[in-house]
C-alpha cells in the first residue's frame, strides 16, 4: 500500500511538473497543492517554484515557504544530515548502532524572498521577509530581513533596498512586470 501511494505520487508529481514552462500559472497552483497535501506548510500566494526543485522528501512538513516567494531552478532544500553517523562511527560507536543516526531540522523562507539557480538551502535555515539570495550560495542559519545574501558560505553584501536602488538606476527595468 505504502509504495503504491509512492508510485502514485510520483507519476502525480511527473504529471503536474509537464506544465512547468507551459502555463506557470496553472503549473505553479497544482504543485503547491500537491506539497501542501504532503505537509509542507506552504502560502497560496507563492509566485513560483521551479520543477527541477528538489525538497527533502524526508520531512515536507518541516518547511515553510512564504507569500511571493520565488524559488528558482535546481535549488536544494534539505532539512535533514546524516552527518552525525559520520561522527558516531569515529568515535567508534558500531555501524548498526548509529545505522539511522540523523537530524531534522525546519526551514523557513519568509515572504517575498527570491532563491536564485542552484543554490543550497542547509537544515535549520530561517529566511526572513525580503531577501534575495544569489544564484550558487550555500546559506545556513538565521538571514536578516532586507538582505541579498551570496556566496559560500553565504554572507549579506548589502541590504535588499541598496540593491533595488542601484539596480533601478544602473538597469534598464521591464516595467511591465511590475
Amino acid at each position: 500500500m505504502r509504495i503504491a501511494r509512492k508510485i502514485l505520487s510520483a507519476i502525480l508529481l511527473k504529471y503536474i511538473k509537464l506544465y512547468d514552462g507551459i502555463n506557470n500559472e496553472k503549473y505553479t497552483k497544482k504543485y503547491i497543492k500537491f506539497l501542501s497535501k504532503r505537509g509542507m506548510k506552504i502560502s497560496k500566494l507563492v509566485n513560483y517554484i521551479h520543477s527541477t526543485v528538489s525538497f527533502d522528501g524526508t520531512g515536507y512538513e518541516l518547511i515553510s515557504i512564504g507569500d511571493y516567494s520565488v524559488i528558482s531552478r535546481d535549488v536544494i532544500i534539505l532539512v535533514h544530515d546524516f552527518s552525525v553517523r559520520t561522527g558516531a562511527l569515529a568515535s567508534k560507536i558500531t555501524f548498526e548502532e548509529c545505522l539511522n543516526w540523523h537530524f531534522k531540522k525546519e526551514v523557513y523562507i519568509g515572504n517575498n524572498v527570491f532563491i536564485g539557480m542552484g543554490a543550497i538551502i542547509l537544515p535549520g535555515t530561517h529566511i526572513s521577509n525580503n531577501v534575495i539570495i544569489g544564484a550558487g550560495s550555500v546559506v545556513r542559519g538565521y538571514i536578516e530581513e532586507d538582505s541579498v545574501i551570496i556566496g559560500n558560505p553565504a554572507k549579506k553584501i548589502c541590504s535588499l533596498k541598496e540593491w533595488f536602488k542601484n539596480k533601478k538606476n544602473n538597469t534598464v527595468i521591464d516595467k511591465k512586470i511590475f
